[in-house]
């Protein structure tokens, strides 16, 4: 996987701008439906995900691939069981890694939303939003690990320094 793997949200959102022109269709909002496959369901997915999704201002709806009972009973792998996952009669339920990314940007990605760029080589890519007093980001790779940083402009508008660094 990687950025070629990701290529085809770009490609579908510049056809789509392109397309609603020339054809004199009513602009309206992108929905992608089941964005992400199983092996991209895990918390730095679901930034770099929600991160995409959100730059283009599109609704989504997860995927969810699963089948038979744990089609429903793991609410699409956001859920995981404590002794054993594949037990369909067990009742230990608790949040699976990935709920967290989308606990928090539900709970906690409040304010505006500011422009963000990811990386240019589609692997890495963050949300940010503002309020009065508050800058929050939420950033993700895809599929990689690696080292990237983050450029924030303007932090003196909400009476931050202008300049200078934080070690993550």
């Amino acid at each position: 996987m990687g950025a070629q793997s990701t290529a085809w949200i770009d490609l579908y959102i510049h056809l789509h701008a392109q397309a609603t022109p020339a054809h004199d269709l009513p602009a309206r909002q992108i929905n992608i439906n089941e964005y992400a496959n199983p092996e991209e369901q895990i918390p730095s997915g679901a930034a770099w995900w929600i991160s995409r999704l959100e730059r283009y201002d599109a609704l989504w709806l997860r995927g969810n691939r699963l089948r038979g009972w744990s089609l429903h009973d793991l609410l699409a792998n956001l859920l995981t069981k404590k002794a054993n996952p594949h037990n369909y009669n067990a009742t230990d339920y608790v949040s699976a890694p990935e709920f967290q990314v989308y606990n928090y940007y539900n709970l906690n990605m409040t304010g505006s939303r500011v422009e963000t760029s990811g990386a240019g080589d589609r692997l890495f890519d963050i949300y940010a939003t503002v309020d009065s007093n508050k800058v929050r980001m939420l950033a993700g790779a895809h599929l990689c690990t690696g080292h990237w940083t983050i450029r924030v402009n303007h932090m003196n508008a909400l009476g931050f320094p202008s300049e200078g660094s934080v070690s993550i």
